[in-house]
């Protein structure tokens, strides 16, 4: 069975690499609230490891059922690949992840440092919300 390259999911080319990596999140990581992440987030890690850190999250929706339930046999394959091969995607998806996290924490320190964040932060630096920053509704 010949390995499929690209995947068109949600009318967006993936990289089997990208697939494999979705898949991987999807199965083994937890984010701090102890949940699996979006797929939303998924679509923004694809985007980092396309180089890109702005912009619209790669449309993610679903992609894991959709891999498992492809029409292409090829494509099936992915998803049993990155299960059977655990310790290898295990740590695969934690060193994409979490330097995924680095990477937005970095930008973050780089915004606050160049003033940008000013408007949305209150004075002890935490993120303001509606309920801080004093407007009532």
């Amino acid at each position: 069975m010949p390995e499929t390259a690209q995947v068109i999911i949600n009318g967006a080319t993936f990289s089997r690499y990208e697939c494999q990596v979705c898949c991987a999140i999807k199965l083994w990581i937890k984010n701090a609230n102890r949940a699996v992440p979006s797929d939303e987030t998924l679509g923004y890690i694809v985007n980092s490891l396309r180089g890109r850190v702005d912009g619209t999250a790669m449309p993610c929706q679903n992609i894991v059922p959709q891999i498992q339930r492809h029409s292409q046999e090829g494509v099936r394959s992915i998803y049993m690949s990155v299960y059977v091969n655990k310790s290898h995607w295990d740590r695969e998806a934690h060193r994409v992840y979490y330097a995924w996290l680095k990477q937005n924490d970095n930008i973050v320190k780089r915004l606050r440092a160049d003033g940008a964040l000013a408007p949305f932060l209150n004075p002890d630096g935490t993120l303001k919300t509606q309920s801080s920053s004093g407007s009532s509704r």
